[in-house]
């Protein structure tokens, strides 16, 4: 993965590094068929989650990767998604002493975040604008959940799309004066429309599970330390069946070994 403009998080990859990461393609699946709407409530200390980090998490007896997306860095989901389709996906799975061997082909990466469920979006949904957020194929709820549509007959559960209307701007994004709106600028060089919530509404979020990736690591090269030859070793030891390969940063996406 190569792109021009520096992540929120970490900016550039560390060389040795092991990243899960997608690509942007127009011959891919779209966006809303990896998001969860309405998103996955979870508890962090059942899970032994810390605030920000990745963990393997067994489901139905598949392992899956579990990474809590700090706010340090993403204060929204919206910022993650964004970026996300601006950039690719990139996240470092090593360094958090993932054992390998769990990982095969059915494993998922899960992806949270402490702001991607809003507990009282009953409040919210009576103020809510008619404002598209681009990726979704109905332009409003990515899964087209017609109940999320309909102010007088909503779910019991909220519509991501409304964590789009549920952030803060920053000194430099001022909203409009007449509809809450603003435009929200990503660290990778693009700006997206987002909304303050309503004066009289304050927003209470709670931990949830936002969207999933297929797992596909990338090995950043090394030609300091050669640390990406320990990363490949223990893959290899492993022997997960997860695809995996060795590439250049210097150079765009070069392959110099896969499994």
């Amino acid at each position: 993965m190569w792109y021009t403009g520096k992540r929120r998080c970490g900016g550039s990859r560390k060389a040795g590094g092991v990243y899960n990461s997608i690509d942007i393609s127009p011959y891919g699946q779209p966006l809303d068929y990896y998001i969860f709407c309405p998103p996955q409530k979870i508890v962090a200390s059942d899970l032994g989650l810390s605030s920000q980090g990745v963990r393997i998490l067994e489901i139905n007896n598949v392992s899956h990767v579990i990474d809590v997306v700090g706010t340090a860095y993403y204060p929204y989901v919206p910022d993650f998604v964004e970026e996300g389709m601006a950039v690719g996906f990139s996240r470092r799975f090593d360094g958090s002493g993932i054992n390998w061997s769990l990982l095969s082909e059915d494993s998922r990466h899960l992806l949270a975040h402490p702001r991607a469920i809003i507990t009282n979006h009953e409040e919210l949904r009576q103020d809510m604008l008619h404002m598209p957020v681009r990726w979704s194929p109905t332009g409003y709820c990515p899964k087209n959940i017609a109940e999320h549509y309909q102010s007088s007959n909503y779910s019991d559960s909220p519509c991501l799309s409304m964590t789009w209307q549920s952030m803060q701007p920053t000194k430099q994004e001022l909203p409009s004066l007449t509809n809450r709106t603003f435009w929200r600028s990503s660290s990778v060089g693009f700006r997206f429309a987002a909304a303050v919530p309503p004066h009289n509404c304050t927003i209470e979020f709670e931990l949830g599970i936002f969207m999933w990736l297929p797992i596909t690591l990338e090995i950043v090269y090394d030609p300091v330390g050669n640390r990406h030859e320990k990363a490949i070793e223990q893959l290899k030891k492993s022997g997960t069946s997860v695809q995996w390969k060795l590439v250049d940063d210097r150079e765009g996406v070069k392959t110099y070994d896969t499994n």
